[in-house]
């Protein structure tokens, strides 16, 4: 059984009259579990919030419940220590801004002077009142707004949205830099941080939504991030990956936001083993065929490359033909997850790992792991 109990609620807090929206869940079962949130406005405008608070009791009668919810809504408005915090000001003027820029070719140019990634949102024309509020969203978000202007230079672009390469016309997702797109709505990333990279000016993430970003806005809304395109957890940990190529990065991704949270991506994203399972990725690639290939000899030689008593460990898969690199990086996950001794290695955490993935001519993904173990 499960009750929810709303209420309106007016104080005086600090001299200002406030009114407070309170949203209750109490939940029957071993015992009560009670929510309140605070949400409120003073007569200047200034938003007031307040954190969530839980309680936790046992109980006899459906009565008591609901005056012990009562007795919570109360406490929550009239408490300064204990479960229940003192309102927080927050003056909107010093909230980080975010500027959106739609000049692709000079939002690059930002980006490589300041040594900075570009994050760029991919909007259907049709569909601009959605990214609209998505935008807004990170806006608000105190964890990602707080970031993006000092790491980031941030850009909002049509999905038709045209440039100039060798001398015609294109749309900028015909480009084959963002061919895994596949030409949809969603997000891309470039990196211009460090020239002595790889992958300096290169894009290396790519989240694209399905046709019409069903999946992406029900995931969302599931996850309480109504107002994103894509749920709140996958932009953060679009910005918490390592430095990288795009399949690596993809690969990284796609662990990171199994559902099962594995922890072998949390360590150490070692230069040593990133080039091991790079290289080990283009083998299977190129001959068409998964498997830990001379693994004897690699193990010998990468335990002796990281010289720090760890030894190697070794997982690869490979995707369906056709698929797209997004939807091969997690279809790898997915068939890793079906083995338990493969599982057994990318769930756990290690001091070092490396993934990366690399496509054959067939179509097909072939992906590789490589995780550092103390002896």
């Amino acid at each position: 059984m499960e009750l929810s109990i709303q209420g309106v609620w007016s104080a005086m807090v600090g001299g200002r009259s406030l009114s407070h929206v309170l949203c209750h869940c109490v939940k029957w079962g071993d015992g009560l579990h009670v929510t309140t949130r605070r949400a409120s406005e003073d007569v200047r405008g200034v938003r007031v919030l307040a954190r969530l608070r839980f309680l936790n009791l046992r109980f006899g009668s459906l009565a008591q419940v609901l005056i012990l919810a009562l007795c919570c809504c109360a406490l929550a408005l009239s408490c300064s220590n204990g479960w229940a915090a003192e309102p927080v000001e927050v003056d909107r003027a010093k909230e980080p801004s975010l500027t959106w820029h739609t000049d692709y070719g000079a939002a690059k140019e930002m980006a490589r002077d300041g040594k900075k990634m570009v994050f760029i949102c991919f909007h259907d024309p049709a569909r601009e009142a959605e990214f609209r509020k998505f935008r807004d969203g990170m806006q608000t978000d105190p964890e990602i707004a707080t970031r993006l202007p000092t790491e980031w230079v941030l850009v909002s672009l049509a999905t038709d949205a045209r440039i100039r390469s060798n001398n015609q016309e294109i749309a900028l997702l015909e480009h084959e830099a963002f061919r895994e797109m596949q030409g949809r709505p969603g997000i891309a990333l470039l990196d211009y941080r460090d020239e002595s990279l790889p992958h300096h000016g290169y894009v290396v993430s790519v989240l694209p939504l399905g046709k019409d970003g069903a999946k992406y806005r029900a995931s969302a809304q599931e996850k309480g991030d109504a107002s994103w395109i894509v749920p709140r957890s996958e932009v953060l940990t679009l910005l918490d990956l390592p430095p990288g190529s795009l399949t690596q990065r993809t690969l990284i991704f796609a662990v990171r936001t199994h559902a099962d949270r594995p922890a072998s991506a949390e360590g150490k994203f070692h230069p040593i083993l990133a080039a091991e399972t790079e290289s080990h990725s283009a083998h299977q690639a190129r001959i068409g065929v998964q498997g830990h290939h001379a693994w004897e000899r690699r193990f010998h030689a990468i335990n002796a490359k990281l010289a720090d008593g760890s030894t190697a460990t070794e997982v690869c898969a490979e995707s369906w033909s056709g698929q797209s690199i997004l939807e091969a990086a997690r279809e790898c996950v997915h068939s890793w997850r079906q083995s338990s001794g493969h599982w057994s290695s990318v769930r756990a955490k290690h001091q070092a790992f490396g993934y990366d993935m690399k496509r054959g001519t067939n179509g097909v993904w072939y992906a590789t792991g490589i995780f550092a173990r103390s002896r």
